[in-house]
């Protein structure tokens, strides 16, 4: 999971420019296996406590509306 933030972070970093079209669907495809992995094994292990899975589902609200709110924006012509 370290890999996959730190995948994303240098990725944001270089490349946020207006029409980057091709970076909204590697932050998408980037991010969501940490997510995924994350969640899923706390659900299939049964260990679904509301205050230990807060901070991850924390992080998945803002991983989701990072990606809507750049969406118009990496979308867009230059």
């Amino acid at each position: 999971m370290f890999a996959d933030a730190l995948a994303l972070l240098v990725t944001a970093l270089w490349g946020i420019q207006k029409g980057e079209r091709w970076l909204w669907p590697t932050l998408l495809f980037g991010g969501a296996p940490a997510f995924i992995a994350a969640l899923s094994i706390h659900f299939h292990i049964g260990y679904t406590d509301f205050v230990h899975l807060l901070p991850a589902w924390f992080a998945f609200a803002l991983y989701v509306t990072g990606l809507y709110l750049l969406y118009p924006y990496l979308r867009a012509r230059s």
